[in-house]
């Protein structure tokens, strides 16, 4: 049942880089409850390094939906929807920008002595920002894989 769920979520990319995404969004939900509830604040900096790598897997998402955007576009096919995809991916490089800016906030909070509950605030938003970015992009991809493979793959 597992493989069938992975391959299905991995439609257009490998089945590690969903695996990756999901683990990025669950360890920052585990470890963002677990800091909240035993109140240890050292576990911010291992938050932080979490929003810091998901940002560079963000990253690679992005480079993986451009290249479908610009192979469909060069083969020639012109999308109704081209501007929706470019913001799509362009709120991708914001959720970036957002998780290492929102990391390294996280970092430099508690040396600047400011109160562990901003820190908390940050955390809250970049995980939601980054599960509405995952959920968003996943169908993303689906749909622009899918018309690659039907007007690009079969005609190249």
């Amino acid at each position: 049942m597992i493989p069938r769920i992975l391959s299905r979520l991995s439609e257009g990319t490998s089945v590690y880089r969903v695996v990756e995404g999901f683990l990025v969004l669950l360890s920052s939900v585990v470890v963002f409850i677990v800091e909240t509830i035993l109140n240890i604040p050292w576990l911010l900096m291992i938050l932080a390094l979490i929003f810091i790598y998901g940002s560079y897997h963000l990253r690679r998402c992005r480079n993986l939906y451009q290249g479908y955007l610009w192979g469909i576009e060069s083969s020639g096919y012109r999308l109704s929807n081209r501007a929706i995809y470019l913001g799509i991916i362009g709120s991708i490089v914001v959720i970036e920008i957002l998780m290492i800016s929102g990391g390294l906030a996280i970092i430099i909070t508690p040396m600047l002595g400011i109160s562990v509950g901003i820190a908390r605030v940050v955390a809250i938003a970049v995980i939601i920002s980054f599960a509405v970015v995952a959920l968003i992009g996943h169908f993303t991809r689906v749909r622009l894989y899918r018309i690659f493979i039907s007007r690009v793959h079969r005609n190249g």
